[in-house]
């Protein structure tokens, strides 16, 4: 089922408008050959679209192959040539059916091309090419869907996490043919989806600028590709330079059982860390149906309890197990956050770790892009002293480059997929790193000094004020012992629901949530940041986080924001979601609406959508609504301050509203 224009307007302030269209002339055109253009397809038995939009001038270029019109093959072959383009899932689904296109395939063979790539898992290109006897020609193209953060997350979902102002699915069953009036609101939505792309390569320019640096360094185009992507295309390359070959992928064992190799500086003074020593060394590992590395139920239910506090060990880091913790810094405690610099890519340097299908060559490639890195910042630095701006700019886009595959690289590891698939190297790291932490625990509480908070590489610590040398003293030690470094940040308080979901405030007044409480407020890289994360009621965290820091009234925050953006909720739903029978698609977004009664549904079994009751459905933005119903979003403001720890006056915070 697809939405239809009509379905949105009910749920819109006012009638549903279609985005405005600028079309581009031919002179403009072909007189701005560097320009970049945001494209997509559209695709049905009886009408073809190729629709462009220039990203300089937000102007549009139509190519439509249907009973009335058809593609000018000139035009859009030397947009391809000598243009850049850009688009979501492109290299995999528009850029065969344009070429196609463009050799001529009718509407009804596009139609059938169109659903193979879709249906059939991994229908390559050049299958593709042999089936449909066509060639992709060159193109300067980037697809952006890698790029972007997160897991098989769509256009639309991106859409909604960007708070675009519509959002909508396919208007018209995709398997029917088109009427001329039906072929208009296709082009309109397709403008609309061209609309949500520009915005998601906006907030990603900084990262293709990053792999744009990297790849005229490796001279290997990376523009379209993930952290981790670029890490194995970069780390192979280099080493198949070495070796003089080329590197053959590893042949994943299903029975294969891993031991772990404790490392010499790992050593316990007390009885609970020993016991946990002894069960890591003792251990096998299994690998799963993936290929990972998976910790065995003796390691994953043992609670380690050092001072008093209780952590988890897995495979995706140590954990401590807080709920509803809140400390301040004061006159008696500070708190102190020391987290591991560069950690993972430290252990495999310290331990010299490499795949075994691959050897030293490894590490030896590895350590030069450490080294560049390190120099690159260094120049960095100095240029930004100096005051040479151009300089300090292009060895910080280095610097910052050469980080994406240095880190990237840890993500290979557990890939059957991948020429760098080694799950052995993967066990080591993490295992190494936990237990390093957890050494330092022990050795921190063993001086009478509490560590609160634990998670994959760094430790928060509520050091008495008297003995913050001997800290740093207990540390540094560490340091020397393991061959690691830790960077320090101190906190005026941190409230935390639990070891991935809290709020921090530091001694400069700045903002740091994690998990559930992140919004624009402790954002570094909204641009990036917010991509990662859907947004559900974001103005709650911005209230508790200025009446933790500054003191103002949840009341305040939430009335004075006439920014939608921040009261609505975005979910993806599987299968798609309804309101009162009419159906809003498969990302979602509402906010909580004055004596809205009733929620919003699955479509295919009517459960609730969670935190839909009293929803109502936004799934264009107009203006702000007059009907937003506060008091719930107060309530909830109240709710996450019990969940996170505090206890002073929140009774007293209820009766704001009256």
């Amino acid at each position: 089922m697809s939405i239809t224009l009509e379905d949105i307007g009910k749920y819109e302030k006012s009638e549903f408008k279609p985005n405005p269209i600028f079309h581009l002339s031919d002179e403009e055109f072909f007189a701005n050959p560097d320009r970049t253009y945001i494209f997509d397809i559209e695709c049905y038995e009886n009408f073809f679209l190729a629709a462009f939009m220039c990203y300089e001038t937000g102007k549009v270029i139509f190519f439509e192959r249907s009973p009335d019109s058809e593609i000018d093959l000139y035009k859009l072959q030397w947009l391809f040539n000598s243009c850049s383009v850009v688009g979501f899932n492109s290299h995999s689904y528009d850029i065969p059916l344009c070429w196609a296109a463009i050799e001529g395939l009718t509407t009804s063979q596009l139609k059938e091309l169109s659903d193979q790539i879709i249906n059939e898992e991994s229908y390559s290109h050049s299958k593709a090419e042999k089936d449909w006897d066509f060639k992709i020609g060159f193109s300067n193209h980037i697809d952006i869907k890698e790029v972007a953060p997160g897991v098989m997350i769509g256009l639309k979902h991106y859409g909604g996490r960007m708070h675009v102002d519509r959002l909508q699915e396919l208007p018209i069953n995709p398997h029917k043919s088109l009427t001329q009036e039906e072929a208009i609101l296709i082009k309109d939505y397709c403008v609309n989806d061209l609309i949500v792309t520009a915005n998601l390569y906006y907030r990603l320019e900084e990262s293709i600028k990053l792999r744009n640096e990297l790849g005229l360094v490796y001279e290997i185009d990376l523009r379209s590709k993930s952290d981790a992507q670029i890490a194995e295309k970069v780390l192979v390359r280099e080493i198949e330079g070495i070796k003089g070959k080329r590197i053959k992928k590893p042949k994943r064992d299903t029975t294969q059982v891993l031991k772990y190799k404790m490392p010499s500086f790992i050593k316990s003074k007390t009885k609970e860390f020993k016991h946990v020593i002894k069960l890591v060394d003792e251990a096998i590992f299994e690998l799963d149906s993936s290929g990972k590395p998976q910790m065995p139920s003796q390691i994953k239910k043992a609670k380690i309890q050092i001072g008093s506090s209780v952590y988890n060990m897995g495979i995706g880091g140590l954990h401590s197990t807080e709920k509803r913790q809140c400390y301040v810094s004061d006159n008696e405690f500070v708190l102190i956050d020391r987290d591991v610099a560069s950690y993972y890519p430290q252990i495999i340097l310290n331990q010299r770790l490499y795949p075994d299908h691959i050897g030293e060559e490894f590490l030896q490639v590895y350590q030069s892009i450490v080294d560049k890195r390190l120099n690159a910042k260094e120049l960095s630095a100095s240029a930004k002293a100096n005051g040479e701006e151009d300089i300090y700019n292009y060895q910080k886009n280095i610097a910052d480059s050469l980080k994406i595959t240095i880190n990237g690289a840890f993500g290979k590891l557990g890939s059957e997929w991948s020429l760098l698939y080694a799950p052995r190297l993967l066990l080591q790291v993490t295992l190494t790193g936990q237990l390093s932490l957890l050494m330092l625990i022990e050795i921190v509480e063993s001086e009478g000094i509490s560590v609160v908070s634990a998670n994959t590489d760094g430790i928060v610590i509520r050091c008495p004020r008297g003995k913050e040398s001997h800290l740093n003293e207990i540390i540094s030690q560490w340091e020397k012992d393991t061959g690691f470094l830790t960077e320090e940040v101190r906190y005026r308080s941190i409230y935390s629901r639990d070891v991935n979901n809290y709020i921090a405030i530091g001694e400069d007044n700045s903002l740091k949530a994690k998990g559930s409480y992140v919004c624009d407020l402790s954002m570094k890289n909204k641009n990036r940041e917010s991509l990662m994360k859907n947004p559900e009621f974001t103005i709650c965290n911005e209230a508790v986080m200025k009446f933790l820091r500054d003191g103002e009234s949840l009341e305040k925050t939430i009335r004075n924001s006439n920014d939608i953006s921040k009261f609505v909720s975005v979910r993806k739903v599987t299968g798609g979601a309804e309101k009162d029978g009419v159906h809003l698609g498969k990302v979602i977004r509402w906010y909580m609406k004055d004596n809205q009664f009733g929620s919003i549904n699955y479509s295919k079994n009517g459960n609730k959508v969670p935190n839909s009751e009293g929803g109502y459905p936004a799934m264009c933005f107009n203006k702000f609504p007059q009907d937003v119903d506060y008091a719930w979003y107060h309530q909830r403001c109240v709710n996450i301050l019990k969940d996170i720890g505090y206890n002073q006056k929140v009774e007293n915070q209820l009766n704001l509203f009256g």
